[in-house]
Order: structure tokens, then C-alpha cells, then sequence
């Protein structure tokens, strides 16, 4: 085969069919292979031998590819890919589950890149690794020196791991650069109470109490049921692999490039820069490949979501993939007169011991009295009630910051000189910034750019609220204020309304006075007609600017008139509508319902490909950034909208009924006043009535529906004079 997977009765989940795969809405998702899904599940087995051994390639993602043992219910075992095809081979020691009904799982999870498992031969039998000694060479041995037999076979079963080597133990050569070894949290910073350095000799409490062996960054310092994130130190990618040392359960490392965080939701172009950890005896190596992006500044992130925990070991940089490194110092058992108390003085091998349980952890020391053991009952207790963390999305500034260089035109590989932090020159460059900076600058800068000596911050904050309020800007480019823009129609009114802000900063008390001022109540039409020739553009602000409703507006005004809303706040957000021309990669799972459960325009979803079509028919923006002036089209698309929309339909039907009802109680003509006065703010003027009279006829519930769905077609509907 091209792939030179070997064998001939291979279990895999690498779907080797030729083609790509198609989405629901038929688009193209690209090549099938690593896309679907699955787990493979084992007949129950008694587990009779010793050993269970394999062969496995694929996927390295964790518990999202792998095999798996299943002994009562429980995870005993677990192994994942190789991140290759070729075949490697694993073998498990299940001496201790003698006896014991097991099966055996085949789990993938993921559709990425290695998005599968492959694995082949699994065999139960007594022979044992090479260079270990049988069953019954054992039971002579233990005989002959006079020694429980079940003890030694324990210690020789588990004596290549008592001397294995630090997964993440290697000596650092001159060319590798270390990042932390954790020794403190000094240039880490920590978000959340969850972690905290510990030392070599130091307890924590995972399960059963944990010995530390060596120096480390712990989530579990206090207790596994706080939480927390530790970011490292921003450093340049100028090695070829980030190399991380871990060790716990149901925590992740993530890499961020340049401050990039969507990979948290789609991976896309930093794939595989999100690993779990998922090992609790051992140290757990991380390699990340950095070949592509040499010379970013990159850090490191630790995340403890929940009830897991994860302890850090190392971080560094090499070119070179390995990490394995001498462990404890055994030498020391060549001494026929070493105590008990000399073999345990170093830490690392007593935690190697307590880990592999070939110590009695309650005949060691006094730190397992029964003091210690009520102790342990009363923190567990005390942890137990631990209320569960408030999350809300923040940001926080970090304890060190850097220059980064100019890009030339924009472009991300074309690099200049270094530039120094500091204010912005061309408004007006504050000589002490550069002077009080701390970490990266951004809070000085945020207090430069908000300081009451800034005029252009308040200016621009002034004139989008009047813009917003009165429908139209003093500066009619609220988002160019610069040499670009035009020039303030009303300098004064301006400057007076930006000193206003810059003394009492309330954006409320402002809009409040604004919506309560003579100007906000005028007419759009001035009875002196030569005032329009005095003032044609309305500098002076002698009469209302004619404004249309935003798209969310007219879609609230919708609801607000048909009795469709539902006067409730906060809440997850409403998923979008989705319609047959809705299509496309990433497009949503579920569609959400035609009215958007009667919520507000503020509390509906907005997915930048899946937009709401009724909004952008009136102009609503692509959020992709900031917008201060909207575009405001005028098109044939928007009375089509409000004619086919099927959810205009909707709501004329139910505004409709609402109005047959309300007819049978005030009439007719109480029902039509009834009618403008909530959709239009005035009285029906006698040819509007009598056009609604012919209209409505009989007074069917159509007809009604009719008049509802025409008064929404109206321009008077989504304009204020």
C-alpha cells in the first residue's frame, strides 16, 4: 500500500476511500480520510496471563485517539498513535488484574490531521520483556533468600520503570534555551487561585497524598478543585521544537503564536498546538514543531478548567526532538550497608518508589500519623465545598512586555526597525510614557489616550453619540477624525459636548439630556422655508435630521407591534435562522427559530458567514471591525424583504389577529387608530383610514393581516422625522 501501513487484518479508522467528503448541504470538506468518527469495541476476555501485548500507529491526540483497557468499568490502560505508520510496539503489564473480565477499545475522536488509529496482533501471554526473569525463576529466588515471593515479583515486574529514565530528564546543551524550569513562578503569570510552586519533598493531596520529587509549577498546590491558567513569558520561536514536561489528568497545554487564540475553537493553521495531558504516574513529553514559525513571539499556556490537575516540570527549546534524561541515582543499592533512611534521603527516588507503590507510605515518617490522616479528612472536606468559579472573558496585562518591530505596508514578513512603545507621535507624543511603562505599556496607553489633555478621544466619543441620537454626526466621518476626514460642521457644539465628557465621563447622563433636549424633539421639516436657504446643510442644527432605523430597530419594531416580544434580558445568545441559502463551511449544526424566540435583536447570534438576511438587506455591517457610520442604502431588495420575508408573514399574521380581536371590543375604527398610533406614533389621516376601511372589508382575519403587513411596508414605518 502507499501508506506502507503493514498486516493484513488491521483494525483502523483511517478511511482510505478515494474523494472528499461532503458536508450535509453537499459543500466539499475536503479529503475524507481523517474526517469521520468512531469507536471499536472488543468482546469481553479474561485477562490469564501477564502481560497484554500490541502493535499501534496513528494519531497522537490522547483520549481522542487511542486503545484502550476496560477493566470493571474503569480505564486501566491506555496508549496512543505515533503520529506515523509505522507499527510500534506496546506491551502492558496486567499481572495485578488476574482473573478479571476485560474488553478492549479502539477510540477516534478527532478529524484533523492524524485523525485516526490503527493497531493490530493483541496477544495475552506469560513471557516477559527481554532480560526479565520467569515465573518460576522468581519462586526459587524468593526461597532461596527467604523473601515473600509476591514482593519480589512485584519489585522485578516493576523494576524497569524504577530505573527508567526522566521522559523529560535530558541535559540541556549550550545550543537549547531554556524557558523555565519552574523552580519558581517567577516570569509566569497566574490567572486564577489554583496554582503555585512546589518544591522537592512537598505533599499534595490527589487522592491518596502525592510526594513531589522535584521542583514544579502545581495546579493542585492547594487543592485539584481550584482552578487557574499560568501563561509563561513571551519568548521568539528560534529553535525547531518547544519541548513541555507534564504530568496529571483532564488538563491541556496550548501555544499561542503571536497572541492568536481562535485555534481554541477551530484549529484551522495551528493545529496540534493544543495537547491534553493525561498522565497521571509519569511525566508526560510535549513536542510542538515550530518549523513555520521561526521568529514569532510565542508563549505558553497551562490550563486547569475543572477537577483535574497538572504539574509542570520544564520548558525549553531545541532542535533536537528528544527529551529522555538519566532518572533517580540507583547506584547507590551497589552498597551492601545502605539503610532505609539513606536510599530515601533523595527525593526523587522516594517519589519514584511511592508512585510505582513499592513503599508502605503509612511505615515511612510521622507525616502519616493519625493526626495527619484527621487533618486529611477535615481539607478534604473543606475542599469539597468549593464553589464552582464565575468565568467572564477579561484580559490581563502581562509582567513583561517587548518593542516589536514596524511591518513594512502591512505585511506580516517584510520586518523593519524595532519601534519603542510609547504614545501615538502624530497627536502628540508625551515625554514621560516611555518613562512609566509597566509591563506592556497598554495601561499607560489606555491612560494617555482617555487623559482629559487628549481632546481627540472625547471629540470622537462625542460626536458617535450625537450621531446615534440626533442621526447624523457633527463630523459626518465618525470613523476619520484625522487629516482624512471632513472638517466638524459645528466646532463649537462639539468642543462643548467633548468637555462635558472629559469632565463627567457618563455616557448615560449625555444620551439622557440629548433624547430630553428641544433639538431631539424637532421636526424634520422647518415651517420657514428660508431657513433652509440660510442654513441648507444643517450646520446649526435648525431642524431634525430625517433618520432610518437601524436593521435591528425595524426587526424590534416588528416584534414590538405583532405583541411577538418577549420583554426578558440576558440569556445565551439565540442561534440564527437558517434558510436553504444559508450554506457554506462552518455553517451552524441547529437553526434557530424564525422570530428568535421573540428576544431583541441584541440577544440574536451573529456568525460573520451566517448572517441574519434580513439585517443585511438593511445594511447591517460585516463584523469584522468596528463600524461608525453605517451604510444607509436604499434598494429595491428592501421592500421586497419587507413584502416575502417569511418572518414579516409571521408577524402580520399574529399583529393581524391581535387587531381582529381588538375590533371586536373598541370597533373598527378604534382598532385602526389603534393601529398607527403603535406602528406610526400618530393618528390615521382620513384618506389613510378609508384606505384601510376598502382594505380590511369584512374584517377577516386575512384582511386584517393584510393592513398589519401594509402599514410594515410603509417608509413612514422605518424612518423618524
Amino acid at each position: 500500500q502507499s501508506d506502507f501501513l503493514q498486516g493484513e487484518n488491521l483494525a483502523t479508522s483511517h478511511d482510505r476511500r478515494q474523494g472528499n467528503e461532503e458536508g450535509q448541504d453537499g459543500s466539499d470538506l475536503g479529503p475524507s480520510s481523517d474526517l469521520r468518527k468512531g469507536r471499536l469495541i472488543s468482546p469481553q476476555f479474561e485477562l490469564n496471563r501477564d502481560y497484554l501485548t500490541f502493535f499501534i500507529s496513528g494519531g497522537n491526540h490522547g483520549s481522542d485517539t487511542c486503545v484502550r483497557l476496560i477493566v470493571d468499568g474503569q480505564v486501566i490502560k491506555q496508549a496512543s498513535g505515533n503520529q506515523q505508520t509505522r507499527m510500534d510496539p506496546v506491551r502492558w503489564d496486567v499481572a495485578d488484574k488476574n482473573g478479571k473480565s476485560a474488553r478492549i477499545e479502539v477510540i477516534d475522536d478527532h478529524e484533523g490531521g492524524w485523525g485516526h488509529i490503527t493497531c493490530d496482533h493483541f496477544v495475552l501471554t506469560d513471557v516477559p520483556p527481554k532480560g526479565m526473569p520467569t515465573r518460576q525463576q522468581l519462586t526459587r529466588r524468593a526461597k532461596a533468600e527467604g523473601i515473600d515471593k509476591e514482593i519480589l515479583k512485584e519489585w522485578v515486574r516493576l523494576w524497569p520503570q524504577v530505573i527508567e529514565g526522566h521522559p523529560v530528564g535530558r541535559a540541556l546543551s549550550k545550543d537549547d534555551v531554556l524557558i523555565s524550569n519552574c523552580e519558581s513562578s517567577e516570569g509566569w503569570t497566574l490567572d486564577g487561585p489554583a496554582f503555585d510552586d512546589l518544591e522537592p519533598g512537598d505533599w499534595t493531596l490527589i487522592g491518596m497524598p502525592r510526594f513531589q520529587g522535584g521542583h514544579s509549577l502545581h495546579s493542585a498546590a492547594i487543592s485539584r478543585a481550584l482552578r487557574g491558567t499560568a501563561l509563561s513569558r513571551n519568548f521568539l520561536a528560534e529553535r525547531r521544537f518547544l519541548h513541555v514536561g507534564v504530568q496529571g489528568e483532564d488538563c491541556q497545554v496550548r501555544v499561542s503564536i503571536e497572541g492568536y487564540w481562535m485555534n481554541q475553537h477551530n484549529a484551522l493553521l495551528f493545529e496540534n498546538f493544543i495537547q491534553p495531558v493525561q498522565s497521571l504516574d509519569r511525566w508526560q513529553h510535549m513536542i510542538f514543531d515550530l518549523e513555520r514559525y521561526q521568529g514569532r513571539n510565542i508563549h505558553v499556556e497551562i490550563h486547569d478548567p475543572g477537577d483535574g490537575w497538572v504539574s509542570v516540570d520544564r520548558v525549553w527549546l531545541s532542535d533536537d526532538r528528544s527529551a529522555g534524561g538519566p532518572g533517580p541515582d540507583w547506584s547507590v543499592l551497589n552498597n551492601p550497608g545502605l539503610t532505609t533512611s539513606e536510599l530515601l534521603s533523595d527525593p526523587s527516588r522516594l517519589e519514584r518508589l511511592l508512585t510505582l507503590g513499592l513503599l508502605d507510605p503509612s511505615r515511612w515518617g510521622e507525616a502519616w500519623n493519625a493526626a495527619v490522616y484527621k487533618a486529611v479528612i477535615a481539607y478534604r472536606d473543606v475542599a469539597s465545598k468549593i464553589p464552582d468559579p464565575t468565568m467572564v472573558l477579561a484580559c490581563s496585562d502581562a509582567p513583561v512586555g517587548f518593542d516589536v518591530p514596524i511591518q513594512i505596508r502591512g505585511e506580516s514578513g517584510k520586518v523593519g526597525e524595532l519601534v519603542s512603545r510609547g504614545a501615538i507621535k502624530a497627536l502628540g507624543q508625551n515625554d514621560r510614557f516611555a518613562d512609566e511603562l509597566q509591563g506592556s505599556g497598554r495601561w499607560e496607553l489606555a491612560q494617555w489616550v482617555t487623559s482629559p489633555e487628549n481632546p481627540l478621544f472625547w471629540r470622537v466619543q462625542a460626536n458617535r453619540i450625537w450621531k446615534w441620537v440626533m442621526g447624523k454626526g457633527l463630523v459626518s466621518t465618525p470613523d476619520d477624525m484625522g487629516m482624512m476626514g471632513t472638517a466638524p460642521q459645528n466646532q463649537r457644539l462639539l468642543d462643548h459636548l467633548a468637555l462635558r465628557l472629559s469632565r463627567n465621563a457618563s455616557r448615560k447622563e449625555l444620551i439622557r439630556d440629548l433624547v430630553l433636549s428641544s433639538t431631539y424633539a424637532m421636526d424634520s421639516l422647518h415651517p420657514d422655508p428660508d431657513v433652509d436657504t440660510r442654513d441648507s446643510r444643517n450646520d446649526y442644527w435648525h431642524r431634525a435630521e430625517q433618520k432610518r432605523l437601524t436593521a435591528e430597530s425595524i426587526r424590534d419594531g416588528i416584534l414590538v407591534t405583532s405583541g411577538g416580544w418577549v420583554p426578558s434580558s440576558g440569556g445565551p445568545p439565540v442561534p440564527t435562522h437558517l434558510n436553504d441559502f444559508l450554506t457554506g463551511r462552518g455553517r451552524p449544526g441547529q437553526s434557530g427559530p424564525l422570530d428568535g424566540d421573540g428576544s431583541r435583536s441584541l440577544y440574536l447570534e451573529v456568525r460573520r458567514n451566517f448572517l441574519n438576511p434580513f439585517f443585511t438587506v438593511f445594511d447591517f455591517p460585516i463584523p469584522a471591525t468596528t463600524v461608525g457610520k453605517r451604510t444607509e442604502s436604499n434598494v429595491p431588495a428592501q421592500a421586497l424583504t419587507l413584502m416575502n420575508s417569511p418572518f414579516v408573514h409571521e408577524q402580520a399574521e399574529r399583529w393581524g389577529g391581535a387587531l381582529k380581536e381588538l375590533s371586536e371590543t373598541v370597533g373598527i375604527d378604534g382598532a385602526i387608530d389603534h393601529a398607527w398610533k403603535q406602528a406610526l406614533g400618530r393618528w390615521p389621516s382620513k384618506p389613510e383610514r378609508q384606505f384601510a376601511l376598502e382594505l380590511i372589508g369584512a374584517g377577516g382575519q386575512e384582511d386584517w393581516a393584510d393592513l398589519a403587513h401594509t402599514i410594515y411596508q410603509t417608509k413612514e414605518f422605518r424612518f423618524v422625522r
